[in-house]
């Protein structure tokens, strides 16, 4: 699976008095997903489990003057705000790879993190590791997650192909094929809105 791309920045708010009031342009920003872990708001969880993460943390001296810089703040889930804390890598760390992979410059699933069929991650790169260790990506419950998505997206490639084959059959059985097919296709479609849109 190749990644899930950068998070694009589309907003340009006004200087706000506090950096949580730049939440609801981070959420469009962010498409309402977690910069981090990819996990996505669901209607009843609504916004409420997610905040504004500082991704140079603010509690740190060296970084306390970008608490209302738009460009450090993300749209994250609590967990991830919570696990990522103030976390920030040494100069020495930095100097090996050892640092946070980011969201709006780096397609972390892609350049650092390569997805296996189980729905763990490995890193590419010791960026990569380093994200997936502090953010603790390969927490059980995203690692279910992110299997059932994967067995998705392979449920679809399988219904492509039928949809193919039924292509070539001959004609008296074609409708019966169609119609098994597209209720196959809806219940894959159904499954799919659940676990990721």
């Amino acid at each position: 699976m190749t990644g899930w791309g950068v998070f694009r920045r589309r907003q340009t708010p006004p200087l706000l008095p506090k950096s949580q009031d730049y939440k609801p342009y981070l959420r469009m920003d962010f498409l309402r997903r977690c910069a981090y872990c990819r996990v996505k708001e669901y209607p009843e969880d609504n916004q409420f489990h997610f905040g504004v993460d500082h991704f140079r943390p603010k509690s740190r001296n060296d970084f306390a003057h970008l608490d209302r810089v738009y460009s450090n703040l993300y749209y994250s889930c609590n967990r991830c705000n919570q696990v990522k804390g103030n976390h920030w890598p040494s100069p020495a760390l930095e100097l090996r790879g050892l640092l946070f992979a980011d969201p709006c410059g780096d397609d972390i699933y892609r350049d650092h993190l390569r997805l296996g069929r189980a729905g763990d991650l490995q890193p590419l790169s010791n960026c990569g590791a380093y994200t997936r260790e502090i953010l603790r990506l390969n927490a059980a419950y995203l690692v279910r997650w992110r299997g059932k998505m994967m067995a998705l997206f392979e449920d679809v490639v399988r219904a492509q192909f039928m949809a193919e084959e039924v292509g070539k059959s001959p004609l008296p059985e074609r409708d019966a094929l169609l119609q098994a097919r597209l209720a196959h296709l809806r219940e894959i479609c159904s499954r799919l809105k659940e676990y990721y849109l």
